[in-house]
C-alpha cells in the first residue's frame, strides 16, 4: 500500500514506527489502495503491534458460474499526476489538457485510460447479481482468449462478452468485484 505525506506531515513520521492517523484520504485505483495525508491530518505515535499477522486472507474466494444478462463498459481518462488521478474530459484534439482538479497541464497521450465493467448476471442458483471488473481482470481475460484489441473498443467488447454463454468467475466472499473471469465453455 502506498502512502504519500504532504507538507509538515513528512517531519512527523519515521520508518519503522507505528502511527494512528486521522483525516486521511484513501483511494482505490485498479485494485490498489493509496493513502494521502491532508492539511487536517492528525498523526499520533502508537506502540508497535507485536502480534500482527501479515498477508492474511480474511475472505475466502468463491468460484461460480454466471450468465451475463447485461453489460456496461466505461472508459475514462485519468490525470497522469499519481497524487490526483481524477477523471479528465477530452473535448477536442489538442495535444495537451489541464486537469480541473490539480491544475497540472499534461500531454493527452500520457493520460491513464481506465476501463471499468459492470455486469448484471444470473448465477447457477438463479440469483440476479451485479458484478464489477476492473481493467486488469478484463485484460487478463482478453489475453487468455487472444482478444486484447477489444479493450480499445467498448462496444465490440460488450458484444463479445454477450456472445459467451457461461462464465466462470472468482470473487471474494461478500464482494462484487470479480478477480478472475473465464469462458466456462472453453475452460478444461
Amino acid at each position: 500500500m502506498k502512502i504519500t505525506f504532504w507538507g509538515n506531515t513528512t517531519q512527523l513520521v519515521e520508518t519503522g514506527k507505528s502511527y494512528r492517523m486521522k483525516n486521511i484520504s484513501t483511494r482505490m485505483y485498479n485494485g490498489k489502495i493509496t493513502i494521502n495525508t491532508l492539511q487536517s491530518t492528525e498523526i499520533e505515535v502508537i506502540p508497535d503491534i507485536t502480534n500482527a499477522k501479515e498477508n492474511v486472507d480474511f475472505l475466502q474466494d468463491i468460484t461460480e458460474t454466471i450468465v451475463v444478462d447485461q453489460i456496461k463498459i466505461t472508459q475514462n481518462f485519468k490525470c497522469s499526476n499519481t497524487v490526483c488521478n481524477k477523471n479528465i474530459t477530452i473535448i477536442n484534439n489538442e495535444p495537451t489538457v489541464k486537469c480541473d482538479s490539480c491544475n497540472m497541464k499534461q500531454r493527452v497521450k500520457n493520460l491513464n485510460k481506465v476501463t471499468t465493467t459492470v455486469l448484471n448476471a444470473t448465477t447457477e442458483t438463479n440469483s440476479k447479481m451485479k458484478y464489477i471488473l476492473f481493467q486488469e481482470t478484463m485484460e487478463s481475460f482478453l489475453a487468455l482468449n487472444e482478444k486484447e484489441i477489444l479493450i480499445n473498443d467498448p462496444d465490440r467488447l460488450e458484444d463479445y462478452i454477450l456472445e459467451i454463454e457461461h462464465f466462470l468467475i472468482c470473487h471474494a466472499d461478500g464482494s462484487d468485484i470479480i478477480t478472475k473471469l473465464q469462458n466456462k465453455d472453453t475452460t478444461p
